[in-house]
């Protein structure tokens, strides 16, 4: 009975031992799996961190990717991806500022990743509007590179710092819960033999464990998928670049290309997969390639060069090449993401430009006039060898100066002038500059200036072209003179000439005195009448500007007078009307067109109104495609008999026939008006007529 109730005793100090250590045993079972699923929680949101770090990092280089691009294609196509890389950037941020706000340690390094990331995104598109705008590689988008390194730089070592600690948290996480796992199982094996209540109880736990376990795996297979999804995207937008995007091993064999890889090189994807870069780079350019990859430091995580490249076709092209190491969390080499460019139009653009370039440097060369070429704010950009001879100095130190830093203030304020206009109107203009030489002397230009545009006939600049016209000049100022001294001398001839022929007039007027016969007397006075009517043009060209030809309206309107005054007649009983246009004549034709209007005017002075008979005389000339037209008619007695002039044997008249038909190579017409007067029609060609202003 006492072994018993030592045995009972026993037995329930047994069970209440065993029930006191499987409790026990099943108390730190249960802290070891909370404690395990603290750990797995902690690796869940490292990965997060580290995926969302690597997100934000692929997106900045897509993003970079995309410029290289644009810059290189000048394609805005590139750009369509932009504004979805940029919206998921900032999530992206704003989710990893969620994840790490459990320690206070990443508070200033993402706000400073923040701001940089910030100030990188408004750079870039700064870059981008501005290529937009300009289509051209500009000091700015150097600037932008430049600024952006050290961002860059301090990015990547915040972002490796975070991935570092995270991965790190990744290592202690999964020790602890590896041993937590390691300790429930041995506690949970020994509970289940131990007791079935430790059993039961070991199981419920066990189920719930298994629950969150399956929860994990299914929160992990949905992280995959999206991770796939991702991948595709990635991929699919890979393929609609224009640029060749590939993936390499450490040891440069192919793991990746894209579609635009595949057609840039002509090899299919699986043939591609199977070979190294070094094989598609042209043979003349193998060496320098192995010899640019030799020299990267280690620690560089990029290389870029230009090369060609060699397709399945054998045919190369030029391309250039950019290669971006990738490292392992260990720091070990993993293998390098590459893109491709084919540059091969922008070479032969380049060629093509070297060589009009050339052709235009050696034809301003063999142009003895200074030539030059100035951008939109007036520097020089090109000058030819007269063009720095013209300046005075070195062209390498005419090119990138103004005027004001290489002429005098007076010269360059004068050109500055002239190239506003040019600018401003978008037109080319002429004219003189006079500027002193580098050797002392005065010189006289003919300078051309005009606009410089680009292919969208935007002004962006303007040419210049002067000649030396200093002798020209001088010649022209010997001419002048000369020209003037022999106009003076013309004016003067055409003076004594006048003198003259009004010396002889006055001579027939002192010879006629001493005749009685009053028919005879009349001959006198006809002849001077004649000699008055040349004597009048000489006095019209000696007082004209031009020494070629007079006016024939005034020069009729005072021969009348002449007239008037020589007969003594009476305008109260005859009425003069003149309806002349203004026109000028020449000389050859003036002196015959003056005798005959003196002829038959002295005819119907003499003849038209006998007696006390009045009248009137109407005088008429005009010009009608380059004809000129005299009309001279009376309303007085007019001619008996026919009106044909040959019928009369008149001095006066058979002059006037003869002047028009054989001086001025015209018609004489002689009609009977209505009235019982005389009209004479006289027209005759004289193409150099013109209207006088």
């Amino acid at each position: 009975m006492k072994n018993l109730v030592s045995g009972n005793n026993r037995y329930i100090f047994g069970i209440i031992a065993s029930v006191i250590m499987f409790a026990a045993i099943g108390f730190i079972s249960f802290n070891k799996m909370n404690d395990d699923i603290e750990a797995g929680n902690e690796i869940e949101r490292s990965y997060e961190i580290i995926n969302t770090v690597n997100n934000i990092q692929n997106h900045l280089k897509d993003l970079g990717l995309m410029r290289s691009g644009l810059m290189l294609t000048g394609d805005l196509y590139i750009l369509e991806q932009y504004p979805g890389s940029d919206t998921e950037i900032k999530r992206s941020i704003e989710s990893l500022i969620a994840l790490t706000s459990y320690d206070p340690h990443y508070e200033m390094d993402l706000m400073v990743v923040s701001r940089s990331i910030s100030q990188r995104l408004l750079n870039l598109k700064n870059s981008i509007n501005l290529y937009k705008t300009e289509k051209s590689y500009s000091s700015f988008q150097y600037a932008y590179t430049v600024v952006n390194r050290p961002l860059v730089k301090m990015n990547n070592m915040i972002f490796d710092g975070i991935k570092s600690r995270e991965k790190n948290n990744l290592k202690n996480s999964s020790a602890e819960e590896n041993k937590a796992a390691l300790s429930t199982k041995i506690l949970l094996i020994a509970g289940n033999v131990s007791a079935l209540l430790i059993l039961i109880y070991s199981t419920l736990r066990l189920k719930r464990y298994n629950k969150l376990i399956l929860n994990e795996i299914e929160l992990r297979k949905t992280k995959e998928q999206q991770l796939i999804e991702k991948q595709l995207e990635v991929e699919k937008l890979s393929n609609l670049s224009p640029v060749g995007i590939f993936h390499l091993e450490a040891g440069l064999s192919f793991t990746y290309a894209n579609e635009t890889m595949t057609s840039l090189t002509g090899y299919e994807n699986d043939h591609l997969l199977k070979m190294n870069i070094v094989n598609l780079i042209h043979d003349e350019d193998k060496e320098r390639f192995n010899k640019e990859w030799k020299r990267i430091p280690d620690g560089n995580r990029g290389f870029k060069s230009e090369f060609r490249i060699r397709q399945k076709s054998g045919k190369p092209f030029y391309a250039i090449c950019e290669f971006a190491r990738q490292f392992e969390g260990t720091g070990k080499l993993k293998g390098y993401i590459c893109s491709l460019t084919d540059i091969t139009k922008l070479h032969e653009y380049q060629e093509e430009l070297v060589k009009y370039n050339l052709l235009f440097e050696g034809i301003t060369e063999g142009i003895p006039d200074p030539v030059m070429v100035k951008d939109f704010k007036g520097v020089y950009e090109f000058v030819n060898s007269a063009a720095a001879d013209f300046i005075g100095r070195e062209r390498e130190d005419i090119i990138g100066k103004t005027d004001s830093d290489l002429l005098s203030p007076e010269v360059a304020e004068e050109i500055s002038a002239k190239e506003k206009i040019v600018l401003s109107d978008g037109i080319s203009i002429n004219y003189e500059l006079c500027a002193v030489h580098p050797d002392g002397t005065l010189k006289t230009f003919l300078s051309t200036k005009g606009v410089l545009r680009n292919s969208k006939n935007r002004i962006i600049g303007l040419f210049g072209i002067a000649r030396d016209v200093t002798q020209l000049k001088k010649k022209e100022e010997e001419i002048s003179k000369s020209l003037k001294e022999k106009e003076t001398l013309l004016k003067e001839i055409h003076h004594r000439v006048k003198n003259n022929l009004q010396i002889v007039a006055s001579l027939l007027r002192l010879q006629s005195g001493y005749v009685k016969d009053p028919e005879s007397k009349k001959y006198f006075l006809d002849s001077q009448n004649r000699i008055h009517s040349m004597a009048i043009i000489h006095e019209k060209l000696y007082g004209s500007k031009s020494l070629a030809e007079i006016d024939l309206k005034l020069y009729l309107e005072q021969l009348v007078s002449n007239l008037v005054y020589s007969l003594d007649i009476d305008t109260l009983k005859i009425k003069i009307i003149t309806e002349i246009a203004s026109l000028n004549i020449d000389l050859d034709h003036a002196i015959p067109v003056g005798l005959i209007v003196n002829e038959i005017l002295t005819n119907s002075f003499k003849y038209a109104f006998p007696g006390e008979m009045g009248g009137e005389i109407i005088i008429k000339a005009a010009e009608d495609k380059d004809i000129v037209s005299i009309s001279l008619s009376d309303n007085g007695v007019g001619f008996p008999g026919n009106t044909n002039i040959k019928d009369y044997d008149s001095l006066g008249l058979q002059l006037v026939q003869t002047l028009t038909e054989s001086q001025l190579s015209g018609k004489l017409e002689m009609k009977s008006t209505g009235g019982g007067g005389v009209n004479f029609e006289i027209s005759f060609p004289y193409h150099a007529v013109s209207l006088v202003e």
